[in-house]
């Protein structure tokens, strides 16, 4: 799937992502993104009015020369580390 990179009037960057894709997590809210080459802890942050977002830092965005309104490809894998 791919999903828009969007802005928020603080700054932050973030996809939003649908409910059938964290459902496939039963209930995990910490997973590992991998965006391009680059993979990272990420939390599904519920918003008002249903489904999720992801933040994305600027580092990485800088990193991958990524921007408001660019489309990503994100894939999502479970998280085996101790603070899961």
């Amino acid at each position: 799937m791919t999903y828009r990179i969007e802005k928020m009037n603080s700054g932050m960057h973030y996809c939003k992502i649908p409910n059938t894709v964290v459902n496939r997590w039963k209930g995990k809210k910490r997973v590992l993104c991998t965006i391009q080459d680059q993979t990272f802890h990420c939390s599904f942050i519920s918003i008002r009015g249903g489904g999720y977002r992801i933040y994305l830092g600027k580092t990485l965005l800088n990193r991958l020369k990524l921007r408001e309104g660019s489309i990503i490809s994100p894939v999502f894998s479970e998280d085996k580390s101790a603070y899961q």
